[in-house]
């Protein structure tokens, strides 16, 4: 006799998440290594040098940062989405920056901007399970804000 449901009992026990490491069990598809460095590439093509220490300042010494998603749902909902966005943006910032022709640009305030404008959000999710929650301070406050505070501890 074949019982089907023998041992199912003990499939269903949930494990205590102590001792185990989530982001062994999580798909994220961004290379941190890679996009770090090209967070740091982006920030040295700031001539500033004031700017550019700043800048590799806050998104280097920001807890969180390489780790957070970018948002819960709607893009780079993801380990390292945070990072990753950021970067995506800068690029974008500089590309879109080029192609203006009757305008001069200043283009370490463009880069400088793009590459902290979510840099708030690093302390607005915490990771629980195998996933990310927004905290409150997200939502009562604003990444924008906490961002603002972030880079002025730095200045």
């Amino acid at each position: 006799e074949v019982n089907v449901n023998e041992g199912i009992f003990s499939l269903a026990e949930p494990l205590p998440l102590e001792g185990i490491e989530p982001s062994l069990f999580v798909y994220a598809p961004v290379d941190t290594a890679a996009v770090r460095q090209g967070l740091a590439r982006m920030a040295a093509m700031i001539g500033d040098p004031g700017i550019s220490s700043l800048v590799g300042r806050v998104l280097e010494e920001t807890p969180g940062f390489f780790e957070a998603p970018a948002a819960k749902r709607r893009h780079h909902a993801c380990t390292g989405g945070l990072a990753e966005h950021t970067l995506e943006t800068a690029e974008n910032a500089v590309a879109l920056a080029g192609s203006v022709r009757r305008a001069a640009m200043d283009t370490d305030v463009i880069l400088a901007g793009a590459l902290l404008h979510d840099v708030g959000k690093a302390s607005c999710f915490r990771r629980q399970g195998f996933s990310f929650v927004a905290l409150p301070e997200y939502t009562l406050v604003g990444h924008t804000a906490i961002g603002a505070a972030a880079v002025m501890q730095h200045a």
